[in-house]
C-alpha cells in the first residue's frame, strides 16, 4: 500500500492543509506541561485512561449513527494500537522528565518517519534524511547523556520508545486515510486506545501482584478516582476533547491531501511549541545541554 497521497491538491489547497497540520501541532505541543502535571497527581494509566474515555463517550454521543466500513474498522485498529504505545511511553517518560525535553525528544519522529515510510512502501530516502539522523543522534546525546557519574535518565529513552510508535502512527495514517473516511478512522482508533487503556488500568495491578517481577507495574495504575483538583480536571477535558478529538480528526483528514514525510516534517515544530509552553506556563528552565541538543534536533528537523 502507498503512503502518498492520491488526492491531487492545488499549492493553495496544500498550503491550507499545512496550516491544519500546523495548527495540530501546535495543540499537541501545549498539551506537554499539562501531562507532566497530571502524571505527577495520578498514575500515568489513570490519566490516560480517563483522557480517552471522555474522548470516546464524546464522540460516541455525537457519532452514534456513523457507520463504519471494514476499512474504517481494521485501520482504526492498526492506528489505536500505535496510539496506545506512543501515548502510553511519552507519559511514563513525563513521570521522569521535563515537558521540554519530552518535546524535543519527541521531535526525532521527523528523522524516523522517512525510513518507516522506505521499508513500508519503498519511498526513497534522500541524502539529507541520513544526515539529519547523525545529527538527531548527537543531539538526543546532549539531552539524554548524563553528565559525571549520574545516571542515564529513563524518562528520556521511554519518550523515545514512545516515538517510534508516533512514527509508525503518521506513516499508517498516511496509508489508510487513502482506504477509509477520516470520521470513521478516528472514531475507532480512539474507541481502540480506550479499551486497552482501561483494560491495562485493570490487568497492571493484577500482574503486579503475581510477580515480584512485575512489581513495578502497580505504580502505573491504581483503581480509585484520583483527580482532587478542579485544575487538573480541566486540563483533563481540553486533553480529551481538543487535544484527542480535534487533532486526530484534523490529522487524519488532512494527511489525506499531504505526505507522511511531510507531515513529520510539520510536526517537528512540536518541541518548539512545548518548550515555549513549558516555559510560558509552567517556569521550566533548560540546562545548557539541552538547549544544544534541542537546537541540534531542530537543525537536523529542518534539514530532514
Amino acid at each position: 500500500m502507498s503512503i502518498l497521497p492520491t488526492t491531487k491538491t492545488s499549492f493553495l489547497n496544500r498550503f491550507k492543509y499545512d496550516l491544519v497540520l500546523v495548527g495540530v501541532t501546535f495543540i499537541w505541543g501545549s498539551t506537554f506541561f499539562m501531562a507532566k502535571e497530571v502524571v505527577g497527581q495520578t498514575p500515568p494509566i489513570n490519566y490516560l485512561s480517563s483522557r480517552f474515555l471522555i474522548a470516546s463517550l464524546l464522540l460516541i454521543a455525537i457519532s452514534y449513527k456513523q457507520k463504519l466500513d471494514l476499512n474504517s474498522i481494521k485501520g482504526g485498529i492498526v492506528l489505536g494500537l500505535m496510539l496506545y504505545g506512543g501515548f502510553l511511553f511519552q507519559a511514563l517518560g513525563l513521570v521522569y522528565t521535563s515537558a521540554s525535553k519530552s518535546g524535543f525528544v519527541t521531535g526525532v519522529t521527523v528523522i524516523i518517519v522517512p525510513f518507516f515510510s522506505y521499508f513500508i512502501s519503498r519511498s526513497k530516502i534522500i541524502g539529507e534524511h541520513t544526515l539529519a539522523i547523525f545529527i538527531a543522534t548527537i543531539g538526543f546525546a546532549f539531552i539524554t547523556l548524563p553528565e559525571k557519574n549520574e545516571p542515564v535518565n529513563i524518562g528520556d529513552i521511554l519518550t523515545l520508545i514512545g516515538t517510534i510508535f508516533w512514527a509508525f502512527h503518521i506513516v499508517f495514517t498516511g496509508t489508510w486515510v487513502q482506504l477509509a473516511p477520516s470520521r470513521g478512522l478516528m472514531l475507532t482508533q480512539i474507541v481502540t486506545a480506550t479499551i486497552l487503556f482501561n483494560l491495562s488500568k485493570v490487568i497492571f495491578p493484577i500482574l503486579a501482584t503475581s510477580s515480584p517481577t512485575l512489581a513495578k507495574l502497580a505504580i502505573l495504575a491504581n483503581a480509585s478516582w484520583p483527580f482532587d483538583s478542579f485544575r487538573v480536571v480541566l486540563q483533563l477535558f481540553y486533553l480529551g476533547t481538543i487535544a484527542t478529538i480535534l487533532t486526530i480528526f484534523a490529522q487524519t483528514f488532512a494527511q489525506r491531501y499531504v505526505t507522511a514525510t511531510r507531515a513529520a516534517i510539520i510536526f517537528s515544530l512540536e518541541p518548539a511549541f512545548a518548550s515555549f509552553m513549558a516555559y510560558i506556563f509552567a517556569g521550566e528552565r533548560l540546562g545548557w545541554r539541552a538547549v544544544i541538543g534541542g537546537v541540534l534536533i531542530i537543525g537536523a528537523i529542518i534539514i530532514s
